[in-house]
């Protein structure tokens, strides 16, 4: 399979990567993830022990499962949800509106 693969930059139109995807690739030490990339799915990452660089979006990190995507990696978690959190403070008001949507539909009768 992976087992010499260092670096992935994935394609530039790219949404989402499946989970377990890259699953235990040790040897993967750097990873970049284009800005059309939306979703990353639990575990993704889990077990890339040897990840220790990531460049990513703020917006993904405030999308994805950190904790789930890259567990067991070399990668700084303090730090990635520092970043998350950072961005959803500055752009909060677009979370209470995705919210607000979604609470809206859930409370819309079909008459």
């Amino acid at each position: 399979g992976y087992k010499n693969l260092k670096e992935i930059k994935l394609s530039d139109d790219l949404e989402s990567i499946g989970c377990n995807a890259f699953r235990d690739c040790k040897s993967i030490t750097n990873l970049f993830i284009q800005d059309s990339v939306e979703n990353i799915g639990n575990g993704a990452f889990a077990g890339c022990e040897n990840l220790s660089e990531i460049d990513a979006s703020e917006k993904l990190l405030t999308n994805i499962d950190i904790d789930s995507v890259f567990e067991g990696t070399s990668l700084d978690m303090d730090k990635m949800h520092a970043i998350a959190d950072n961005y959803r403070e500055e752009h909060q008001q677009e979370f209470d509106d995705i919210e607000n949507d979604a609470t809206e539909d859930e409370n819309h009768d079909d008459l």
